[in-house]
């Protein structure tokens, strides 16, 4: 093992560990105002012109429920990967509904974090979908690194191990 393999063994950890709880801060940041008034974001997301009309009420509803639990999952490190595909298919479907709205000359706020908090920032741009892609490399690298000691999936592992 060379030098820049023991370095990165020591810090691969802990790097997980923040982009877990980055990711899940983020994901637990934006669904949580989405809960909270699921008619505003209801109107952001048939802003898009993405979805049937018909399907938009269920998304508005279902879909920050899933943020928040999944996010919360992916903090602890429950099924560590699994969260991390889910926020990564997120993070996809997010993109290309952005990306979708633009090419259709949408001018609208994201919607990503609520109606509030989009009053003043985050419009459709490539700098939105360039965050959003920053955001999902750091998902990548959880669902693709090594298994992290810093999970409860490991504690489980170890007690597992111990009977």
């Amino acid at each position: 093992m060379n030098a820049f393999d023991r370095i990165r063994s020591q810090w691969e950890p802990w790097l997980d560990l923040m982009f877990r709880f980055f990711l899940g801060g983020v994901f637990i940041a934006a669904g949580i105002p989405k809960i909270m008034d699921v008619e505003a974001f209801a109107i952001s997301i048939a802003t898009y012109e993405v979805l049937p009309l018909a399907l938009v009420n269920v998304q508005a509803i279902v879909l920050p429920w899933i943020e928040v639990f999944t996010a919360v999952l992916l903090i602890v490190g429950f099924r560590t990967k699994a969260q991390a595909l889910a926020i990564n298919g997120m993070m996809v479907m997010f993109i290309v509904a952005i990306y979708i709205a633009m090419s259709k000359g949408i001018q609208a706020q994201c919607g990503c974090f609520g109606a509030e908090a989009e009053a003043a920032m985050n419009e459709l741009t490539w700098t939105k979908i360039a965050e959003d892609t920053g955001w999902l490399l750091m998902g990548l690298y959880i669902m693709l690194g090594n298994p992290n000691r810093l999970t409860l999936d490991n504690l489980m592992e170890r007690l597992r191990k111990r009977r």
